[in-house]
């Protein structure tokens, strides 16, 4: 099975040389890619992509698998054990904050 990619995901296009691109749209058995310079190919095969995790994807990843890193969000969250979540509710918890203030 190929990855199904998404609107924005990152990826390398081994084939046409177009290098590193970034996903515009997708049909049942095509991704439509652009690169920074403007080219694109709008048939590229999914099995030939290759997608490149999003930098702060990359750093989340990093420091879930750390164990001697303890980190807190202000001093209401304590990302360890399970990062992710505690993340998705401090980011929720600021944009209620920030929707309360004038």
């Amino acid at each position: 099975m190929t990855h199904q990619f998404k609107f924005g995901d990152i990826v390398r296009d081994a084939v046409p040389g177009l290098g590193v691109c970034v996903v515009i749209n997708t049909s049942e058995h095509f991704a439509y890619i652009m690169n920074s310079h403007g080219e694109y190919n709008p048939l590229a095969k999914p099995a030939d992509l290759e997608l490149i995790p999003h930098p702060d994807t990359a750093r989340i990843d990093w420091l879930a698998a750390q164990d001697d890193i303890d980190i807190t969000l202000g001093n209401t969250v304590q990302l360890k054990p399970c990062l992710r979540a505690h993340i998705d509710a401090a980011m929720q918890e600021q944009a209620a904050e920030a929707e309360e203030q004038p």
